[in-house]
């Protein structure tokens, strides 16, 4: 039995399709370097890969992460359930572009306390979520790096930007940077 896939000009063709377990995620590794090269490619000679912050919910994997580690990518954007798998990977830099509830947020200064060799940054979009942050870097010793998640119009997640200095004064960490959708 053959099984032909056509997503590109170039096809696959998957013998013995039926061997595999399903279900089943098949990776095509020439097309994942071949993204991974179309990326550098368009950062082009100013950029490297290692300006990205990719977010690996698009593929939750080690593999993948390593494939892009090994290209030259070492900041990865997360959830807070796949901080742990970025940390088993070897990444030494991690953005959780949610913002932390008390329970996460107790998880993630476990986690910095843990693995002290991993930059592990958080994002603030609310004065809301300072009391509890401020709570836990008390009582943990610990040094919150974070960005303020921005709304640039969308209304999706962040805070205006008439708020973005107030919110800054209000969080007395370590400011990394503004992040948007």
């Amino acid at each position: 039995m053959e099984f032909k896939l056509d997503i590109s000009s170039r096809s696959y063709v998957v013998d013995n399709p039926g061997l595999i377990s399903t279900p089943q995620l098949l990776v095509f590794e020439d097309r994942v370097d071949d993204n991974i090269q179309k990326m550098a490619d368009i950062l082009g000679p100013d950029f490297t890969l290692d300006s990205l912050c990719p977010h690996v919910k698009t593929h939750k994997s080690i593999w993948a992460t390593h494939k892009l580690m090994d290209a030259g990518v070492y900041f990865f954007k997360a959830t807070i359930n796949e901080v742990e798998m970025l940390i088993t990977a070897g990444v030494k830099k991690i953005f959780i572009a949610y913002p932390l509830l008390p329970d996460s947020a107790q998880r993630v200064a476990k986690l910095m306390a843990e693995h002290p060799e991993v930059e592990i940054f958080i994002q603030i979009g609310h004065e809301d979520h300072i009391p509890p942050l401020l709570e836990i870097a008390k009582k943990r010793n610990i040094v919150w790096r974070y960005y303020i998640d921005l709304d640039v119009g969308m209304h999706r997640t962040g805070t205006e930007p008439a708020a973005v200095k107030q919110l800054y004064l209000s969080f007395p960490m370590e400011f990394a940077g503004i992040h948007a959708y």
